[in-house]
């Protein structure tokens, strides 16, 4: 068996097992016992989501930590790379309703913080709102950022890299790196492309926009108007560092989160 423990594994705290349609979507590494709620996270554009594996036990054992693989990594290598929207936030959603256990909140980091938005609102629309919506390194939904593709995969960790500056230069440097990396991150940039806005559709459950203040993708504006995303409190609060910054900052972040978690508990 895996390290990592999958969800089609039975578990104290986990609902029945996964469907083979289903298989590597979530993983919840380290059940807890009885936890006060659940935190769904959802990676970068060719992010890894075990990025989240340290939070665990920094959030244990109240928080619960889950997190969502894409297809064409991890578990899911097998299986080709999404590029359409629609049809994964569908899948995603799907998941989540059938297993994972409530209460649930959603963190997700710059084309993550898309689709935790989306499935927030999916979940929502069935009757099930998440707790809080923690959105990360993004701007306001209705800002598109579609990035023109050069068809030359150094050449696109290179661009994405000047305008992010979160390409490790282990990657830059090493062709064969860079062969096995580029195509993962060039289905993320397109299935961000493939995103639409719909303004009529709105939460009704607290969000906290968080960023970096040397991220010239999310300005304190950007960050302040993902207030217009719900008829609930909207908070925002930007941290040393760019668009990577929870790298820097990730003690003040995780603060941050255990204090949003703990306020639909009755404890802020």
């Amino acid at each position: 068996m895996s390290e990592l423990r999958q969800v089609e594994v039975e578990s104290a705290s986990s609902a029945a097992p996964l469907p083979t349609g289903h298989r590597g979507v979530l993983t919840c590494q380290r059940p807890q016992t009885n936890p006060a709620i659940r935190l769904l996270c959802f990676a970068h554009s060719g992010g890894n989501p075990r990025m989240f594996q340290p939070w665990i036990d920094q959030l244990a054992p109240a928080v619960e930590l889950w997190w969502v693989t894409l297809p064409g990594r991890g578990p899911r290598w097998r299986e080709p790379h999404a590029t359409r929207w629609e049809p994964l936030v569908a899948d995603i959603t799907e998941a989540v309703v059938a297993h994972v256990p409530r209460p649930l909140a959603l963190f997700g980091h710059s084309l993550g913080a898309l689709l935790a938005f989306d499935v927030a609102l999916r979940l929502t629309e069935a009757d099930l709102p998440p707790e809080h919506l923690f959105v990360s390194a993004r701007a306001h939904p209705r800002r598109q950022f579609a990035l023109e593709l050069p068809a030359d995969d150094t050449d696109l960790l290179r661009l994405v890299d000047e305008v992010y500056r979160g390409v490790p230069e282990a990657i830059l440097n090493s062709p064969e790196l860079a062969e096995h990396f580029a195509p993962t991150l060039r289905a993320d940039l397109m299935l961000g492309a493939d995103y639409r806005y719909r303004g009529a559709r709105t939460l009704s459950v607290p969000i906290t926009a968080l960023g970096g203040v040397d991220d010239p993708m999310t300005p304190t504006e950007e960050l302040a108007a993902w207030q217009d995303c719900t008829t609930a409190t909207a908070r925002w609060r930007q941290f040393p560092g760019g668009h990577f910054y929870l790298d820097e900052s990730e003690a003040g972040v995780l603060r941050t989160i255990r204090r949003g978690l703990a306020a639909p508990m009755g404890k802020e």
